[in-house]
């Protein structure tokens, strides 16, 4: 497998007045507009020609240079313009450079076949071209070393597929600190002018990137040939400096490509570049690296973004003969066949310098919405990821989601929904998507509905249309998990769901519908309960032996309702036993019923009267089911205890159901409804007394406005 690096680097040079130097103050201007001149690079060369301090010019043109009392000249380079050398005079006034412009140079240079290469004439257009693309090498690597950014980059490694370069897998990584450097080539041009850019051993091989300073040395420009090129459709109006390996460097990794320059604004804009020498499958997928530069009003030109691409080479197992080793002509191996592609690179999100420019990347990335499939139903918690990568968010409470920044490409998105991932598989959805460069691309994904799950989830129990689902999770206090059981009880239906008129209510008992359902818990005390009725109190009683905790709520209008139940159990009490699990039913039916307006069908069947109490019941004129507006049962448990030990304690509730308490009336016509039900109530009293006590005939009552009597 080839491995490679581009090593990221911390750059942080300061320039220190060194003992005995001077400093030499400057400008530098256009020599016909008098425009102040950024980005202009001033060395101070001494009387051998070499150099011996260095600085850019700024926003302003203005620049401060320390210099030894050696110095003899200051040289000035910006693209663009022609380098001018002004001696260095000792009244230690202000320098002021006044530069050439080439206004035409670069628009009009013509693109031929002749080649600059070592050893041969020069070529005047190529070696001009030469000249202006290390003007603006050079003022990156200046500024670089001069005035150095505080930088936040994203940088990153993947794998991609072949066939459509999709991410297979990523990792990413933030960091922040002083650097206009984000790689660095590592060693000397003069290393890669013998050794290539490509070292192979047993283990395997390690690539190099050139780097500015690789490609300003002398020894680059010793072995590799240059030539101009024409802008193409990925470079309008620029025009390249190419280059490539001289004569007589076939048997080693070398560098090949073209260095970009703007026509109109002189800048260097890009560098393109592939690897030769390899192997004839690694080659034909462009094995090399690409590198972008932005340059600053302040005069500051920075790498912005670069990456290195590579071809991972397996044997191609179809081929007759496969060669052991590393033979010395790689471009002759035909065995080998391009697995997968690996990349590395980054891109710099933001730089701030301390002159008080700054730069913001645009975030590139994805946002949208996660909805139900045929529907604008939002899905809210849904787990958004990127195949194969860390990227991963979830989606707000009205489906929205971003996930950014993320380096541009072809990746795998993968919604999925887990509110019901510890009980049914959950909802997944999978897309393709191009994440491009600078900008959100905004996308919709769509999961299948969240009742089909459900209906999954609750083969086994009835789903009546309109109800809701509960998903629990109970936990006790100090314990390592729930041992018990969770019974569900709510008010279902009048009439087994059929409406009440006056043609189907003659004759017919009205009967109030109580559901049930127990259900059991998971290792980690998850429960489900299907069905429930909505805008009724849902009544959740938990046992374990001969303690039991109950809670009441009400599930609103939605298919799902969470409940997070937390439990400390009392001690265990005689007079709060269950008792034994038939009397137990019973028991839980009536006191859930005082509660719930719905399960008060119930008896003391079974059971021996107990005798009632001398003191009076508090509160024993009120209606004891009744609720208060929104919605809240408002009932002593003094007052149930009291009730039920009368024989005829369950007539009394069932009265309570019958003058509107299982009913929140309120509004115009309160009281209505109930009217009406009791009126029918009492046309069928025989059959009513049967459901309630299981007997031949109902106890007689009467009311008398409103009151009950005895």
């Amino acid at each position: 497998m080839s491995r490679f690096s581009i090593l990221p680097v911390i750059a942080f040079v300061g320039i220190a007045s060194r003992l005995g130097a001077q400093q030499l103050h400057g400008v530098v201007r256009d020599s016909a507009r008098a425009a102040l001149l950024p980005g202009a690079v001033i060395t101070v060369l001494d009387s051998a020609g070499a150099p011996v301090g260095r600085a850019i010019s700024d926003a302003a043109g203005r620049f401060v240079i320390a210099f030894p009392s050696r110095a003899l000249r200051v040289r000035a380079v910006r693209i663009g313009y022609r380098p001018r050398d002004v001696m260095l005079s000792a009244s230690g006034d202000t320098l002021e450079i006044a530069m050439t412009r080439l206004p035409s140079m670069l628009a009009t240079m013509r693109v031929t076949d002749s080649e600059l290469c070592p050893g041969t004439a020069t070529s005047s257009g190529a070696v001009e071209l030469w000249e202006q693309a290390k003007a603006g090498l050079l003022a990156t690597v200046v500024a670089r070393d001069t005035r150095p950014a505080k930088v936040r980059s994203l940088t990153y490694n993947r794998v991609t597929t072949l066939t459509d370069e999709r991410v297979t897998e990523q990792t990413t990584q933030i960091t922040s600190t002083y650097s206009n450097r984000p790689f660095v080539a590592p060693a000397q041009a003069s290393f890669f002018a013998v050794r290539g850019f490509m070292q192979e051993d047993a283990s395997g091989r390690l690539y190099s990137a050139p780097d500015a300073d690789v490609l300003l040395d002398d020894a680059f420009a010793a072995t590799h040939c240059f030539h101009m090129q024409a802008a193409d459709g990925d470079h309008p109006a620029q025009i390249g400096l190419a280059f490539s390996p001289a004569r007589g460097r076939d048997a080693l990794v070398d560098v090949t490509g073209v260095v970009w320059i703007d026509a109109v604004t002189p800048r260097i804009r890009s560098l393109d570049f592939h690897y030769t020498g390899l192997e004839p499958a690694a080659e034909r997928v462009g094995s090399g690296g690409h590198i972008e530069f932005r340059s600053m009003e302040n005069g500051v030109a920075f790498v912005e973004r670069w990456h290195l691409r590579l071809a991972t080479l397996v044997p191609d197992r179809k081929r007759a003969d496969f060669a052991l080793g590393f033979p010395r002509d790689r471009r002759s191996r035909n065995e080998l066949q391009v697995a997968e592609l690996r990349e590395s690179g980054g891109n710099v999100l933001a730089a701030a310098w301390p002159d008080g420019a700054v730069w913001t990347d645009s975030l590139a990335g994805l946002t949208g919405n996660v909805v139900q499939v045929r529907s604008s139903l939002s899905t809210p918690g849904a787990l958004v990821t990127l195949s194969g990568t860390n990227a991963q968010t979830l989606s707000a409470a009205d489906g929205s989601f971003e996930l950014a920044p993320v380096v541009p490409g072809r990746y795998t998105l993968v919604a999925t929904d887990t509110t019901l991932g510890d009980y049914a598989a959950p909802r997944s959805t999978h897309l393709s998507v191009e994440v491009g460069r600078g900008r959100l691309t905004m996308i919709r994904i769509e999961l299948p509905p969240l009742a089909d799950v459900i209906r999954d989830v609750c083969r086994d129990q009835p789903i009546p249309r309109g109800t809701s689902m509960i998903v629990g999770r109970l936990s006790l206090a100090n314990a390592e998990r729930p041992n018990g059981r969770v019974v569900a009880r709510w008010q279902a239906t009048y009439n087994n769901g059929s409406p009440v008129t006056a043609e189907n209510s003659t004759g017919r008992t009205i009967a109030i519908n109580g559901a049930e359902q127990r259900v059991e818990m998971d290792d980690h005390g998850r429960f489900v309960v299907c069905g429930v009725a909505r805008g009724r109190p849902i009544h959740l009683r938990y046992i374990e032996g001969e303690r039991f905790a109950d809670t009441t709520f009400f599930v609103g209008d939605t298919l799902l309702h969470p409940v997070d139940w937390r439990i400390v159990l009392p001690a265990t009490s005689p007079t709060d036993r269950p008792g034994d699990e038939e009397n137990q039913k019973s028991s839980d039916t009536t006191l859930a019923g005082l509660g719930l307006a719905g399960l008060l069908l119930a008896t003391n069947r079974g059971r021996p009267p107990r005798r009632r109490r001398a003191a009076p019941m508090t509160e024993r004129r009120k209606t004891h089911n009744g609720r208060d507006v929104d919605g809240r049962f408002r009932v002593r448990q003094a007052d149930v205890d009291e009730l039920l030990e009368d024989p005829s304690g369950p007539d009394v509730v069932q009265d309570d159901v019958r003058l509107g308490g299982a009913v929140a009336d309120i509004g115009p016509a309160a009281g209505s409804h109930a009217r009406h039900i009791g009126d029918l109530i009492d046309e069928n009293r025989q059959d009513v007394g049967r459901v309630v006590r299981g007997e031949g005939s109902g106890r007689s009552r009467s009311r008398s406005g409103g009151k009950r009597r005895r």
